[in-house]
């Protein structure tokens, strides 16, 4: 039995991953199994994984940057890895290295253990406006560092099936667990504002706005929590590589690796198909 190892797991991101990974695989009676990767282990059930889902789930504590930590989970039986790691604050160098160096130890030790797909969450960076980057710029920097590792070891070479994906979501709603001083859980329902804007975002005249440079942020739509776990859940999971260039809507990565990049405006079109 094959197995897809989620890095960040627990996380906001990573847990709607997770949500939809169990979904694909019940629903295509796929065998695999699903290993959930990040420092607190096992999340007590909330609004997004259920206490059910979450006992299918093989949970490892264990920290991302400390490749020691972990390496062992990534053998023969490893399929897909998928890493939502990530982090925002003030401090730039250590932003650069969460989004940064954990995700390119990650990508690389997939590689080096023949892990055949390997998909990052990254970031709507080249969307992101001159003040933006300038305010957070090792955030973009270590997204940017992660994908140009993603670029060159995927696919593996003479490796059946082997591929790579980068997400680049914009804001992503969908409930988000948040703990609360004192251990209490409660759910930030994001979909109510970020629902409203996505539709907005995507009429005319605001579709048009985002073409100009020093716009592109501030019209980038916003993209469904669920959208990004099922495009990561689909492409780790299938059978077939899904070509997700060949539906027309994204934005393939150089020709030479076909490397599959989704850009915000992406995400509906090819959930719709896939």
């Amino acid at each position: 039995m094959s197995s897809v190892v989620v890095f960040g797991a627990s996380g906001y991101v990573g847990q709607h991953v997770i949500k939809q990974l169990l979904q694909v695989i019940s629903k295509n009676s796929a065998n695999a199994t699903v290993i959930g990767i990040n420092r607190s282990g096992r999340p007590p059930s909330n609004a997004v994984l259920s206490e059910e889902q979450i006992n299918k789930v093989s949970w490892v504590s264990a920290d991302a940057s400390d490749i020691s930590s972990w390496s062992h989970i990534l053998n023969n039986n490893t399929s897909a890895v998928i890493s939502c790691i990530g982090a925002l604050g003030l401090n730039q160098s250590e932003l650069e290295r969460i989004n940064g160096d954990v995700n390119v130890g990650i990508i690389n030790q997939a590689a080096s253990s023949k892990v055949a797909r390997c998909t990052f969450i990254s970031a709507a960076h080249d969307t992101v406006s001159e003040p933006i980057f300038h305010f957070i710029p090792g955030y973009f920097r270590g997204k940017k560092k992660a994908e140009a590792a993603l670029k060159q070891l995927y696919p593996l070479p003479n490796t059946l099936g082997s591929a790579g994906l980068i997400l680049r979501p914009g804001f992503v709603y969908g409930d988000k667990p948040v703990s609360l001083p004192g251990g209490k859980l409660v759910t930030l329902p994001l979909g109510l504002i970020g629902y409203p804007m996505s539709r907005l975002f995507s009429l005319w005249p605001m579709n048009r706005l985002q073409a100009i440079p020093r716009l592109k942020q501030v019209f980038c739509p916003p993209t469904s929590a669920m959208d990004v776990g099922y495009l990561a859940a689909v492409f780790a999971v299938s059978r077939d590589v899904p070509d997700f260039a060949a539906a027309g809507v994204c934005n393939p990565g150089e020709s030479s690796i076909g490397l599959s990049v989704i850009d915000p405006n992406d995400f509906p079109s090819l959930v719709a198909k896939f």
